[in-house]
C-alpha cells in the first residue's frame, strides 16, 4: 500500500509568497515560489520548470499557515526583455501592448478545457507591483523610493515616458518602473536592455535600496499565470512506458524530493520491476501483453496531445509554431491499490505558442511571426529557419489603385543576396521616405523574366493615407537605396502538423538503439518510397505492408520492438502486435509529413484552411480513434493465443521449407 505524502517543501529549499504581505503579519493560504537558500550553480534560488518565449516560468505552491503545500504550481512571470531583441521586435510589429493582450488571450485559453482552470487572480491582465525577495530574511519586498515612500511601479502610460523622452510603453517593446504618484517629477528606471535612456533615468541600484543584496523575482511587474505544475514530461512518460525508469526533477546537479505519485511508485515497485503495480498486464502474462498495452497507452497519450493542440489552435485561431516533445506534461491520477496507474494518465500541452499576426489588411490570407528563436530544430521543417534577409535597391514601377481605397505597388528589388522562395512566402521590406520610414508586405512574380539579381514583386493592397501615396508616387522610377528587406515563409498550422509527427516519431520509434533523428530519417524515407509507389485504390497501410515484405530491413529500423527497452526481436514484436495496426500507425504519421507525396494530409506548408486552420488536425484525431478501439479491444479480448499460435506456425513452416529445400538438393544428387 502506498504510504501517506508528506507535501513538504524540500530541504534546503523556503516558500516565499510572490506578493508581499502589506499587513506584514503573514498569510494564511498563499501562493508562494519554491526559493533555494543557498543559490544552485546552474540556476540560481529559483526552480525552472518551464521555458516560454516571453516568460520565466518557475516552481511554486499552493502553502497553508502550516507550511503544507495543498498542489505544486508553476508560476509564469511576463519578460519582456526575452523578446525585445528577435528579429519580429526590429521591424516594430510587436510591442508592449501586443504581448499584454495576447497574454491575456493565452490564459483564458489555457483556463477553458481541456486545459484549466488555471488559478485565477487579478494578475493575468493587471500588472502587479514589482517583487524582490530578501535572501535572508525569505520575504517578498515591493520596492520604495526611500524619500517619498511611493512604490516603484511599471509605467504602462504613454504620456509621463514621451513627455521626458523616452520610448513610449504602447508602441515598443521598451519597459520603465516609475513613482505615478510622483507624476512629471519622477525618475525612470529602465528594465530592457538596449531601452533608450536619458537624464531622467537612474538605475535599479540607485532607486532600491539594497538592490545588490536582493534576488529579483518579478523585477518588471511582469503580467502573471499561475497553475496545477504538472512534473511528468511527455518524453520522461513515453520512456517509462518502454521501460526506462523515472529520474525525478531536478534543479541543477540535485533532484527535488516533491513526493511525487511517480516516486511512490518507484519505492513500491523496486528495482527489477520498476513500476510494475502501474501496468494491467504483469509479468505472469508475457510480452504479449505489455508490449499491446505499451502501444495502447502511447496512442493514448498522442491523442491528448493531438488534442490539445486542436483545442488551443480552434480556440485561439492562431498556429502555434513552437510545438516540440517539451510543450507537454503528462498528469497523474491518485493511487490506488490494484489500479493500474499508468492508465490514469492524461497529457497536456503546458508551453503556449509563439505565433504573432502580421497586422496585414485587405488580404485573405492569414502571415505569422514565430516570437521565439529562429534555431534549427528537429521538430521544425527547412522553410521555418532563419529567414532571408538583407539589403538591396528598389523602383517602383507603379502606384495603382485596387477595390475601395487600396493601393498596390510593383516594383524590382534588385540585391546581391540569394532568394529561394516558395508559394505564399512574403516579402517584407522597409524604405525610407520623407515621412519617415514606410513598411511594404509584397509577393515575389517569379515568372517574370528579369536580369541576375533582379526580382519582381507586387505588394499586397494597403490602405494609404493621401501623403503617403503622393510620396511613393513622387519615388516612382527613382532608384532607391539601402532598402532593409525580409522574406518570411507562410508559417501556419502545417508546420504544427509536421512538428507532431516528429513528436510521434519520438514516441513510437525511439529506444536505446535509435535515437531521433535517426527515426525522423528513417520514417521520412519510408514516406518518400510510399509516395514513388501511390496507388489510390491501395489503402496507405497495404502499400507500407508491400515495402516491409519486400524489403526486411525495414521492419529492422521502424518495427514495432521500437516500443519498448525490452529485449525482443523484430519478427517476435511483429508476431506480438498485428502487422496491420502497425502499418497504419506508421501511416498516420507519413500522413503528418506536408508535401512529401499524394498520402500528405497538407500539400504544402502553406496548405492551411483560411478561417479554419486547425481543422488539418481533425484527420490525425480520427486516425487515431481507430487505432485506439482496435489496440482496446486487443487489450480486452484473449487474443494472446492466436499471436502465440501465429508465431509458433510461423517456425513450423519456416523448418518445413528447408526440409523441403534439403529434399530437393539430394534428390538432385
Amino acid at each position: 500500500m502506498a504510504k501517506a505524502q508528506q507535501r513538504r517543501i524540500p530541504d534546503g529549499y523556503i516558500a516565499v509568497p510572490i506578493h508581499a504581505d502589506p499587513a506584514g503579519g503573514g498569510a494564511g493560504l498563499r501562493i508562494a515560489a519554491v526559493f533555494r537558500k543557498e543559490p544552485d550553480p546552474i540556476h540560481g534560488h529559483f526552480v525552472p520548470v518551464g521555458a516560454q518565449t516571453d516568460a520565466a516560468v518557475i516552481l511554486g505552491g499552493l502553502i497553508d499557515a502550516a507550511g503544507a503545500v495543498h498542489q505544486w504550481l508553476d508560476i509564469a512571470i511576463q519578460d519582456a526583455d526575452r523578446v525585445a531583441k528577435s528579429l519580429v521586435a526590429a521591424r516594430n510589429v510587436l510591442n508592449n501592448r501586443l504581448l499584454d493582450e495576447r497574454w491575456v488571450a493565452q490564459c483564458r485559453a489555457e483556463h477553458e478545457p481541456p486545459h484549466g482552470p488555471i488559478l485565477w487572480s487579478k494578475w493575468e491582465h493587471d500588472h502587479p507591483l514589482p517583487t524582490l525577495v530578501d535572501p535572508k530574511t525569505g520575504v517578498a519586498i515591493n520596492p520604495r523610493e526611500k524619500a517619498s515612500g511611493y512604490f516603484w511601479r511599471l509605467c504602462t502610460d504613454d504620456k509621463p515616458l514621451t513627455q521626458v523622452g523616452l520610448a513610449p510603453y504602447s508602441s515598443t517593446l521598451h519597459r520603465y518602473l516609475w513613482l505615478a504618484e510622483g507624476g512629471a517629477e519622477s525618475n525612470f528606471v529602465p528594465l530592457t536592455t538596449d531601452a533608450p535612456r536619458n537624464e531622467r533615468c537612474i538605475t535599479p541600484q540607485q532607486a532600491i535600496e539594497g538592490f545588490d543584496r536582493l534576488v529579483p523575482l518579478n523585477i518588471g511587474g511582469g503580467l502573471q499565470k499561475v497553475r496545477r505544475y504538472l512534473s511528468v514530461r511527455y518524453e520522461d512518460f513515453s520512456d517509462v512506458l518502454g521501460g526506462m525508469p523515472w529520474n525525478g526533477v531536478r534543479h541543477g546537479r540535485s533532484t527535488m524530493g516533491l513526493d511525487h505519485d511517480l516516486e511512490t511508485l518507484h519505492q513500491m515497485a523496486g528495482e527489477q520491476d520498476m513500476f510494475s503495480d502501474g501496468w494491467l498486464f504483469q509479468d505472469q502474462h508475457g510480452k504479449w501483453g505489455r508490449l499491446i498495452e505499451t502501444l495502447h497507452l502511447k496512442l493514448r497519450s498522442y491523442a491528448d496531445i493531438v488534442d490539445s493542440v486542436y483545442e488551443t489552435i480552434r480556440h485561439t485561431k492562431t498556429p502555434l509554431l513552437n510545438v516540440e516533445g517539451e510543450s507537454f506534461r503528462v498528469k497523474l491520477g491518485k493511487f490506488g491499490c490494484g489500479m493500474p496507474y499508468l492508465w490514469t494518465a492524461t497529457t497536456e500541452l503546458r508551453t503556449p505558442g509563439c505565433a504573432f499576426g502580421l497586422p496585414i489588411k485587405a488580404t485573405d490570407r492569414e502571415y505569422f511571426l514565430r516570437t521565439d528563436s529562429e534555431s534549427s530544430s528537429m521538430y521544425r521543417p527547412a522553410s521555418a529557419s532563419a529567414p532571408i534577409q538583407g539589403r538591396g535597391m528598389l523602383r517602383i514601377r507603379e502606384v495603382a489603385s485596387e477595390g475601395h481605397d487600396a493601393t498596390v505597388l510593383t516594383a524590382t528589388l534588385t540585391t546581391q543576396h540569394r532568394i529561394e522562395h516558395a508559394r505564399n512566402d512574403l516579402l517584407w521590406l522597409r524604405m525610407e521616405l520623407r515621412k519617415g520610414h514606410f513598411d511594404l508586405y509584397a509577393n515575389l512574380e517569379a515568372e517574370h523574366s528579369l536580369a541576375s539579381g533582379e526580382w519582381r514583386l507586387r505588394t499586397i493592397p494597403m490602405t494609404l493615407t493621401p501623403e503617403i501615396r503622393a510620396a511613393l508616387k513622387e519615388a516612382a522610377g527613382v532608384p532607391i537605396d539601402n532598402v532593409m528587406f525580409e522574406l518570411l515563409p507562410l508559417l501556419s498550422t502545417p508546420h504544427d502538423l509536421y512538428a507532431l509527427g516528429v513528436v510521434g516519431a519520438r514516441s513510437f520509434l525511439v529506444d536505446a538503439d535509435n535515437s531521433l533523428p535517426v527515426a525522423i530519417d528513417e520514417l521520412m524515407s519510408l514516406a518518400r518510397q510510399v509516395a514513388v509507389e501511390y496507388d489510390e485504390a491501395t489503402p496507405l497501410g497495404e502499400r507500407i505492408d508491400a515495402i516491409f515484405q519486400r524489403d526486411p530491413r525495414w521492419l529492422t529500423s521502424i518495427g514495432p520492438q521500437r516500443l519498448t527497452r525490452q529485449q525482443i526481436t523484430p519478427q517476435e514484436a511483429l508476431d506480438l502486435i498485428p502487422a496491420d495496426l502497425w502499418y497504419d500507425t506508421l501511416g498516420m504519421l507519413i500522413s503528418m509529413f506536408p508535401g512529401v507525396g499524394k498520402d500528405s494530409i497538407c500539400k504544402d506548408f502553406a496548405d492551411a484552411p483560411i478561417g479554419g486552420v486547425h481543422r488539418i488536425f481533425e484527420p490525425v484525431r480520427v486516425h487515431l480513434d481507430r487505432l485506439l478501439r482496435r489496440t482496446r479491444s486487443l487489450i480486452i479480448i484473449d487474443w494472446r493465443y492466436n499471436r502465440e499460435i501465429s508465431g509458433v506456425l510461423r517456425q513450423y513452416e519456416t523448418g518445413l521449407r528447408g526440409e523441403k529445400a534439403a529434399g530437393s538438393a539430394a534428390a538432385r544428387v
